[in-house]
């Protein structure tokens, strides 16, 4: 192979993977891929104003130097993990929007995502990136608002076209109400108070939300559905 044939195949596999994608680590990449595992473990727990760069590499037994080769500094170290996360919570929804499947299904898969976000929204790591990243919180928020709402709009369609919502049902508004309730209960802070788990809470707000929407045939897909999840 030519290597101007090589470099265009390199190129082009770049291009292909979605914002926010990283390629599966390769021999060089482990140093940085086992900064990004100790972050995220703490960041998430502790937050990551007060953990220093020092305390990250400490606990790896790896230097600074090592650290400063792969990011630029603490808050990039931040932002990519971010932007990682939220593109594979992207490839996720995707395959559940592309996937040949029927209303309650989705539903069903969707659910499954939700508390993935929830977790990373409402953490220590979050109410830093929001006093100390502005603005990247507002492209978490972008992509709360804003994916979440547009992949739970379809999904809400594809049921009136199955037959499965009541046709007279206001889509906007049961899709906002739905996001809302999600946004306001599943968090740390009220689950931590609360006996049932992000999953449940999950489950019973869309329960609650979708089955005064449904029809007969929905009513008994769904009750299937949420059965399942319980």
């Amino acid at each position: 192979m030519k290597a101007s044939d090589t470099s265009t195949k390199s190129k082009s596999s770049h291009e292909d993977r979605p914002p926010g994608v990283m390629e599966s680590p390769g021999p060089i990449d482990r140093p940085k891929e086992r900064i990004f595992a100790r972050a995220d473990e703490r960041f998430l727990k502790e937050g990551f104003a007060r953990i220093t760069v020092d305390d990250l590499m400490s606990d790896l037994a790896m230097s600074k130097k090592t650290f400063y080769k792969v990011f630029r500094s603490k808050e990039d170290l931040v932002e990519q993990l971010i932007m990682r996360a939220l593109g594979n919570v992207s490839l996720s929804l995707e395959k559940v929007m592309t996937s040949d499947i029927t209303f309650p299904e989705r539903i069903r898969e969707f659910m499954s995502i939700v508390p993935l976000i929830a977790r990373r929204v409402d953490s220590p790591m979050a109410q830093d990136i929001q006093r100390h990243l502005p603005t990247v919180w507002a492209r978490v928020e972008e992509f709360r608002r804003g994916r979440m709402t547009k992949y739970l709009t379809r999904i809400i369609e594809q049921g009136k076209d199955e037959g499965h919502i009541r046709p007279d049902v206001p889509v906007r508004l049961l899709v906002l109400s739905v996001i809302g309730a999600v946004q306001s209960i599943v968090r740390p802070m009220v689950l931590a108070e609360e006996s049932f788990s992000t999953r449940e809470a999950v489950a019973g707000i869309f329960s609650l939300f979708l089955r005064g929407s449904l029809t007969d045939t929905g009513r008994n897909a769904i009750d299937t559905i949420m059965h399942e999840t319980h």
